[in-house]
């Protein structure tokens, strides 16, 4: 028997924008009330538009999402055709004139759209528009050809991106300068990130501030407030440490996600940060990077349960995979500058070097001597106070916590950043029957023959092309496939 799918989208473009409100033909006038600009309409009555009746043959949608970088991307190709409903005129108006730039879009997609029947397609995605683009020409058979490709982020992606912090020295007297404590004056009233908080307060009092702040007063182009899923954020973050005040008030500039990645180590590699879009809103999460030993344990604290899909033979289509020493390392060493303070002992184990070149799968005979160096923000989690302001036994006692909390983070490192093991862990890409349930940053247990293993997530692209199919192609990190043949007795490993 032969199984057909009729998979199923879903794509709602909201609009947002109203850069044009006069009917097409008629002028405004400057300032000066001598130069005349014309301009058409680009709103519309309507504060939705369906783009699925504008799918045609050779259309297409792509999305996709990954934790290595700060945005996930869609794109849409469709027909420019014209929006029956919405005459200017005598004229219809085209799609590609109807769509603005900054309007909110929608993806629900279903490979099996039966099993959801009586409910909404599961949301796969939230995003706003970022750039729209039109193709006209002949194609080989002599036919015209009209297309609009629209293209953007998701929605957590493009606020931490559109939100920066300047700081600018206007005039010569640096009157119009705004600095960092300007910052932290605005969205810190209460003094939060200078009494040094945890992680979790940090993400709670700040940047859920900053973000729900924007998108709360983002509204429809007829300026109704948006829908909840549009404006609800939640956070959850499992990371540990304590975030230095001073050196968020240092911060040189930049978006919003960058000034998180800095503080919360998430540029040191401990730590992973992503935005993911949920039925009830948009999440933003920062956790430990949940990558697991040999033995199958997580290799850091605090790592919260993750989902794991099932993947059979019959759902793939092809797979690739690779092991590479690029990520091997035999030295490490991590440094905590900003909480050194007046402590020699502390400055002393922040750059104290851990040797691995014992471990047979570093060996510098194979691989030569590799030095991963790397520098942490976070500060041990029971961190109560300046180093400076203690006695010379509180800032002893100081030292050994932070010594052992410089410690815990450089073996993690050793494992997690360096890919321990790196030289069995595989990584590379799996193309399955689209599966709109795969995300990034979840866990997917493959079964391929009588083999069974495990791969983490770390990208995820959806296709869907009309009369063609619907796929799902997932970049994976961190497969034990060929460590599952080891630790199960197949082979045997010595060392």
């Amino acid at each position: 028997m032969v199984r057909i799918y009729h998979p199923k989208i879903e794509i709602r473009l909201i609009k947002v924008a109203t850069h044009s409100a006069a009917p097409i033909g008629e002028i405004s006038r400057n300032a000066d009330n001598k130069t005349k600009t014309p301009y058409r309409a680009a709103s519309t009555a309507e504060p939705e538009i369906d783009l699925v009746p504008f799918l045609a043959d050779g259309s297409s949608v792509r999305i996709v999402n990954g934790v290595h970088e700060p945005a996930g991307a869609w794109a849409i190709t469709v027909v420019d055709g014209p929006h029956e409903t919405r005459r200017v005129g005598s004229r219809v108006e085209s799609l590609s004139n109807l769509i603005e730039l900054g309007d909110l879009i929608e993806f629900r997609l279903a490979h099996s759209p039966h099993e959801y029947a009586g409910r909404k397609l599961p949301i796969v995605m939230r995003g706003q528009v970022s750039e729209i683009r039109r193709r006209r020409g002949i194609d080989g058979q002599g036919r015209p050809q009209r297309q609009v490709v629209i293209s953007g982020q998701n929605l957590i992606g493009r606020t931490w991106q559109a939100l920066r912090i300047f700081y600018i020295n206007g005039t010569p007297l640096g009157d119009n300068i705004l600095t960092t404590f300007r910052f932290l004056q605005k969205y810190d009233a209460t003094g939060t990130i200078a009494r040094n908080p945890s992680v979790t307060d940090f993400m709670n009092d700040i940047v859920f501030q900053l973000i729900s702040q924007f998108l709360g007063t983002m509204t429809w182009a007829n300026r109704k407030a948006l829908g909840l899923e549009f404006s609800t954020v939640n956070i959850e973050c499992t990371a540990r440490g304590k975030v230095h005040g001073m050196l968020a008030s240092s911060f040189e500039g930049g978006s919003l996600y960058r000034f998180i990645a800095m503080l919360c180590d998430v540029d040191s590699g401990l730590n992973e940060l992503f935005g993911e879009s949920r039925e009830d809103g948009e999440a933003i999460i920062l956790r430990p990077v949940p990558w697991r030993d040999l033995q199958g344990k997580f290799i850091q604290p605090g790592v919260p349960d993750i989902e794991t899909f099932e993947i059979s033979d019959d759902d793939i289509i092809s797979i690739e995979s690779a092991r590479t020493d690029q990520n091997v390392s035999n030295f490490v060493r991590v440094r905590s500058r900003p909480w050194v303070l007046n402590s020699d002992s502390a400055f002393m184990m922040s750059n104290a070097i851990t040797d691995q070149t014992g471990y047979p799968y570093y060996s510098p005979e194979i691989y030569g001597f590799r030095l991963l160096d790397a520098e942490i923000s976070l500060g041990a989690p029971d961190y109560t106070g300046p180093a400076d302001r203690r006695n010379a036994e509180q800032r002893t006692a100081y030292a050994v916590s932070e010594n052992e909390w410089v410690k815990t983070q450089r073996e993690s490192l050793a494992l997690a950043l360096a890919h321990r093991d790196s030289a069995l862990f595989e990584r590379g890409t799996l193309t399955v029957r689209g599966n709109e349930r795969l995300r990034a940053v979840t866990f997917v247990r493959v079964a391929e023959g009588d083999l069974t293993y495990t791969v983490y997530v770390a990208r995820v692209e959806h296709r869907f092309d009309p009369f063609r199919g619907f796929t799902t192609t997932v970049n994976f990190e961190r497969s034990d496939s060929f460590v599952q043949p080891i630790t199960r007795g197949d082979i045997a490993v010595s060392g």
